[in-house]
């Protein structure tokens, strides 16, 4: 009886491994760097489309980020003064809250309002395609979709080190566009017939 249960046990674990595998980052968020940033694309909080594919061509800053984490709140106006300061050379900043309501978000966007989207990921399903397991996490992604640096924790966005290196992924010739506007059919509403 024991056997049998240890058996079903381990079979029920490798089902779920193998059902998940691929939908998230297999060893964590530092297995991305080097690869393509996993695509996506979702509704941000004034309810336009984010793809992350249209934004081929650019460099990406995608941060992960949450409401009551403390440190994500105190870089949140160095992301928005990053993204003032380069977003005509190419930069693009993506915002992913992983907070579950949307109420939290509103009340501090209208305390410390950004310019960048603001992505919901309420369901979670972008955090773990990432592996992001601990806030804030920041993927700097080149222009043609490379995911080249990973940042844990709170970063000041505004250091000569941090400046430069964005200037020198900025400076770098644009990979192939993706098409502006498009949105993977996954992730279109369908309606009903």
């Amino acid at each position: 009886m024991v056997a049998r249960v240890a058996i079903r046990t381990s079979l029920l674990t490798l089902a779920l491994v193998l059902a998940t595998a691929g939908s998230v980052a297999p060893f964590g968020p530092n297995s991305l760097v080097g690869a393509k940033a996993s695509e996506f694309a979702m509704r941000d909080m004034a309810g336009s489309y984010v793809s992350i594919t249209a934004m081929r061509g650019k460099v990406i800053v995608l941060n992960f980020w949450a409401t009551w984490c403390p440190p994500c709140k105190v870089e949140m106006p160095g992301l928005e003064q990053l993204y003032h300061d380069y977003r005509g050379g190419g930069l693009e900043v993506i915002g992913v809250s992983t907070d579950s309501s949307a109420v939290g978000i509103r009340e501090f966007l209208s305390e410390t309002p950004v310019n960048f989207p603001i992505l919901h990921d309420r369901s979670g399903r972008v955090t773990k395609l990432y592996g992001v397991n601990s806030l804030p996490t920041t993927f700097l992604i080149d222009r043609s979709g490379t995911v080249v640096k990973l940042f844990m924790g709170e970063q000041d966005w505004a250091s000569p080190q941090m400046r430069d290196r964005i200037e020198s992924l900025l400076a770098r010739a644009s990979g192939a566009p993706g098409k502006p506007g498009a949105v993977p059919v996954f992730f279109q509403k369908h309606k009903s017939l």
